[in-house]
């Protein structure tokens, strides 16, 4: 089972931490997409604890705001401290070679190496991803979701299955993007391309003891892997309807 953790300073980002969460749940399922691991249980040590949950972690989002190293009462670097929560989970995942996606929101920029500790320097070199909080919310949930499909994939894991409603409603939700997008001039073909790729998700195996059947790659047939890029769009617009 895949697992994503969000790693974030609660009067950083708090905000806008809840709308990825749940998109990323909508997309992925509330098994696979975990945030707060710093709700640690009173007398535990809690770097052993963070250490441990992010164990089972595939992919580590770090949001970044405006405040993401945050400030002490006497204006010194809360991230600097070997104390804070935020430092402990990206030092930890970083020291566990998990893939460390930084994501920055509200008009954030990635930290200059030398603002880091030593511990995390490494993690200014991570390439970033922007997700801003009004109009282009949507598309940079998107791209994300993308970006993480590729990373479960590269370390073996198959992305969580998603659930949609069927029929009319599906057809209409690919449909309308592909008609929305530009990528389709007829948005009927867009919804047959995109009830095509959905039978093909529901004929995969269900549990991973079964064998899995490999899909055609962009190269070898790239109208499927289109079709299944529309789908996917859908699929994600479809959760969200009411």
């Amino acid at each position: 089972m895949a697992k994503i953790t969000i790693s974030y300073r609660r009067e950083d980002s708090g905000a806008i931490v809840g709308r990825i969460f749940d998109r990323l749940v909508a997309h992925y399922g509330t098994d696979t997409v975990f945030r707060d691991i710093d709700n640690i249980p009173f007398g535990i040590d809690y770097r052993k604890y963070i250490n441990e949950a992010l164990s089972s972690t595939d992919i580590l989002l770090a949001i970044i705001g405006p405040d993401w190293a945050g400030k002490t009462p006497d204006g010194r670097s809360r991230i600097a401290e070997p104390t804070d929560l935020v430092r402990i989970e990206v030092e930890a995942a970083l020291r566990k070679d998990i893939p460390v996606v930084p994501v920055l929101v509200a008009k954030a920029t990635m930290p200059n190496p030398n603002e880091l500790p030593e511990a995390l320097q490494d993690f200014a070199y991570r390439h970033a991803i922007k997700v801003d909080a009004f109009e282009d919310f949507d598309d940079h949930l998107r791209r994300l979701m993308r970006s993480l499909d590729r990373l479960l994939q590269s370390a073996g894991e198959r992305p969580p299955r998603i659930k949609v409603q069927k029929g009319a409603e599906q057809d209409k939700a690919v449909g309308d993007i592909t008609a929305l997008g530009g990528k389709q001039d007829d948005p009927h073909e867009g919804a047959r391309a995109g009830r095509k790729a959905a039978e093909e998700y529901e004929a995969t195996p269900k549990t991973e003891n079964e064998e899995r059947r490999e899909r055609p790659s962009a190269q070898s047939n790239p109208q499927a892997q289109q079709a299944r890029e529309w789908y996917e769009k859908a699929a994600a617009e479809a959760t969200q309807m009411p």
